[in-house]
């Protein structure tokens, strides 16, 4: 399954690369018509908004809910994804230079805070955990 997942994303990604060398400064919202025709591309440009719009809020979910259960266990749900959402348009609106400020901030806390996991949990560490994927072969029964 990951194999498969992964042939269809570079797939997807190759044709993306090859249209976008072929339509140089356009967008995929403004060379899909010429592709396809009006119709189809405001149905092709409608399932591509709502994809990343339904993967945005999952992901959205997922960072609070592991928020929540992890670091904030009071917190509301609610209110960890306002501040996330809050802090993504405001480095949207910002541009280039509060992007790098938020990363800034950001990068030494989060390298501190993942120093500290490391710290904490080298008692339990086991070389085993770290075999590759299929690290048994093809046949697991």
């Amino acid at each position: 399954m990951f194999i498969l997942s992964g042939l269809i994303v570079t797939t997807i990604s190759i044709l993306l690369v090859t249209l976008c060398r072929r339509f140089p400064g356009k967008t995929v919202f403004e060379f899909i018509p010429e592709i396809t025709g009006q119709w189809i591309a405001y149905l092709l440009g409608l399932l591509i908004i709502v994809y990343f719009v339904v993967l945005c809020s999952f992901e959205v979910r997922v960072m609070a809910e592991i928020t929540s259960m992890y670091i904030l266990e009071r917190t509301p749900t609610w209110v960890t994804i306002m501040v996330s959402l809050w802090i993504g348009i405001y480095m949207l609106t910002g541009g280039l230079k509060v992007i790098i400020r938020v990363f800034s901030i950001v990068l030494p806390v989060t390298l501190v805070l993942l120093a500290l996991v490391f710290l904490l949990s080298s008692k339990m560490f086991e070389l085993n955990n770290l075999r590759p994927l299929l690290g048994d072969g093809f046949m697991w029964i």
